[in-house]
């Protein structure tokens, strides 16, 4: 077994995996420093009844041995991480979603990460699409400062495959899945290129057939907003409210992928 140690908003985190995952890993945080030693006074470990998850805390006395009898299991490491950082932190908010780009054009879809919507991913892939960054974002209330952590790096296909080829097919659809995504007030920040975002869209899946695309006020856009929230805190309203008035927002409902096609992405 191994232990990967980082840092993020002044807590220390820790994933075991097993030695045969170390190159995938590495892959995954390629862009994230290290901690060096792997130590946190003030951390606890934690151990999940009746889960096989041994991604934790380092403990207080900085081991990093694995939780006896856990099963490593790499695909929940986005999951756990976002809600470990979210329980840890005092204030702020924690934004989930994914960001896509075809040119100059950026599109956000806020908070979706549920199956629903990775019938729709693989489609804008499929279309030239790609995704333009994942991120964590966290905004501490009393300084006004944002704070990041890249939960993996932007996804290529080259850097897919060969993630893929490291652990199976079954990292694709997590990859592809679970985006986080910084959405701040300053979209100019959003990537390298300083590309503003085009548009929100708020997915809604359904059973049947057909496709819908209404345009939302910016009451409902701040209302679709919050319900993306990890934590929303008690001046976020406000801050919804400009993001709402600075990009127009639509609800997109179809039962079918393929449908997309009318939105005239194809």
């Amino acid at each position: 077994m191994q232990d990967y140690g980082f840092k993020f908003a002044h807590t220390y985190f820790c994933l075991s995996f097993p030695d045969e995952l170390a190159e995938a890993v590495n892959l995954l945080f390629r862009e994230i420093q290290p901690t060096e030693p792997a130590r946190n006074e003030k951390a606890v470990e934690i151990i999940r009844e009746g889960k096989t998850d041994s991604y934790r805390f380092l403990s207080e006395s900085g081991e990093s041995a694995p939780i006896e009898g856990a099963k490593p299991v790499l695909d929940k490491l986005p999951f756990f991480i976002q809600d470990e950082i979210a329980k840890s932190l005092e204030t702020g908010i924690l934004v989930t979603g994914a960001a896509l780009s075809a040119g100059e054009q950026v599109i956000l879809f806020p908070g979706q990460w549920s199956i629903g919507r990775s019938r729709l991913l693989p489609f804008l892939i499929s279309q030239k699409w790609r995704f333009l960054t994942d991120l964590c974002a966290y905004k501490d209330e009393d300084t006004t400062e944002w704070h990041y952590l890249k939960l993996p790096p932007a996804i290529d296909s080259e850097y897919l495959h060969q993630v893929t080829s490291l652990l199976g097919r079954r990292v694709e659809s997590c990859l592809r899945g679970q985006r986080l995504l910084r959405l701040i007030l300053e979209p100019a920040l959003l990537n390298d290129t300083a590309v503003a975002p085009a548009l929100m869209v708020y997915p809604d899946f359904h059973t049947g057939a057909g496709l819908t695309l209404d345009p939302l006020s910016t009451e409902q856009a701040v209302e679709e907003l919050t319900k993306c929230l990890s934590r929303p805190t008690e001046g976020f309203h406000d801050q919804a409210g400009t993001i709402a008035q600075q990009m127009p927002a639509i609800k997109l409902t179809f039962g079918s992928t393929s449908q997309f096609e009318e939105l005239g992405c194809a």
